[in-house]
């Protein structure tokens, strides 16, 4: 399976950084109370839209954004996000569309708990409907731009603590390649195409970060090594291995690993700047921290 970058398990999150979250969402009151309880049905009740409100609301999960980081992300959305498309729809379980709402209801009120379940839940259910859709969609001009500025509006901790849910999955164009050329194996020829395709985009934008134009020249060169390597057998592969991996080197230059994590961490930004949702989901953030405490009962 390919690396989609941003797409992490919200189980992999900590407890503690659930519970910052939660607080700042509900204005420092407990999860449960009425100013942190009281939604109303999600908007949209669509898949392909739902999804689209996860992926903002398990960025800003991940990141542990403050509400004043999260309402600066939504000044820039105003110059930054596509418009809103009109995706396919995606056949799915009733089971399925009613854990994506819930699971949605829970990460807006803060309820940690429900989050860590719903989330293994519902990748239980994509797993076993096999269940596959982009919640990204492409990244705009304008938030390619403004990206690596705004993350500068984060701070070093909130920047490590996001990259470390990745764990295993962390992305790496050479490991990439290899994963490829791995999987590539047993597909047909439309098959191979397509994660080709795929791949040689997100080696691209490892190596050269947001630079289309850079990151469209790395995929070339790219390109024939791939489909080079797709040819070989497993142990012609493994004998081939060092020398692929000094042509990877070389078409990398000097990059580092630290600029391969600046670039992640730039284009999953990029990826929520684009979203469609972002400036409604603050909205509904702020609208719900912003609601009173019940008065007591007499």
């Amino acid at each position: 399976m390919l690396i989609k970058p941003g797409h992490v398990s919200l189980r992999q999150a900590s407890a503690g950084a659930v519970l910052i979250i939660a607080l700042a969402w509900c204005g420092g009151l407990p999860r449960g109370t009425a100013a942190c309880g009281e939604d109303k049905k999600p908007a949209g009740d669509d898949i392909p839209r739902l999804n689209q409100d996860l992926a903002v609301l398990r960025f800003l999960y991940l990141l542990e954004a403050t509400p004043e980081q999260f309402q600066r992300l939504h000044e820039l959305a105003r110059e930054t996000a596509a418009k809103p498309g009109s995706p396919k729809p995606v056949k799915a379980s009733a089971e399925f569309v009613k854990t994506l709402r819930d699971l949605r209801k829970a990460m807006v009120t803060g309820d940690h708990d429900k989050i860590a379940e719903l989330d293994d839940k519902l990748e239980k259910l994509r797993d076993e409907e096999k269940l596959t859709f982009d919640n990204h969609g492409e990244i705009t001009p304008s938030a390619r731009k403004q990206a690596p500025q705004a993350l500068h509006l984060f701070s070093a901790r909130q920047a490590v603590n996001y990259l470390t849910t990745y764990g295993d999955d962390t992305p790496d164009p050479i490991d990439l390649f290899f994963d490829t050329v791995d999987v590539g194996h047993g597909l047909n020829a439309t098959e191979w195409k397509v994660l080709r395709a795929k791949a040689l985009s997100e080696i691209g934008w490892m190596i050269a970060g947001l630079d289309a134009d850079a990151a469209r020249k790395i995929s070339q060169q790219v390109e024939p090594l791939l489909d080079k390597a797709h040819k070989w057998k497993p142990d012609e592969l493994a004998a081939h291995q060092a020398e692929t991996e000094q042509s990877l080197h070389r078409i990398m230059g000097d990059l580092g690993p630290t600029d391969v994590l600046q670039h992640i961490l730039e284009y999953d930004l990029a990826e929520l700047l684009s979203n469609p949702r972002l400036a409604a989901i603050v909205d509904e953030l702020q609208k719900t921290a912003a609601k009173p405490p019940p008065a007591a009962k007499k």
